[in-house]
């Protein structure tokens, strides 16, 4: 059950990487460039994406060590 709340989390995390890259989009079209703030957005969206992803890996890996002990 842990596996798929933190599946989860990493396709919502995913689904915020979208969005906030298409935000940076339309603002840049419009003329709105704080690069420095949009670098940071996508690089603290992309931190958390590979938390979530090594979250994913730690509960696999988990998973696969009770099985064996079974």
């Amino acid at each position: 059950m842990g596996l798929g709340y933190i599946m989860m989390g990493l396709f919502v995390t995913c689904m915020f990487v979208i969005f906030d890259t298409q935000l940076i989009i339309e603002q840049s079209e419009r003329g709105i460039r704080p690069v420095a703030g949009h670098a940071m957005e996508l690089f603290m969206n992309l931190f958390r994406l590979f938390m979530k992803i090594l979250q994913v890996l730690q509960e696999l890996q988990n998973e696969d060590k009770r099985k064996r002990k079974k």
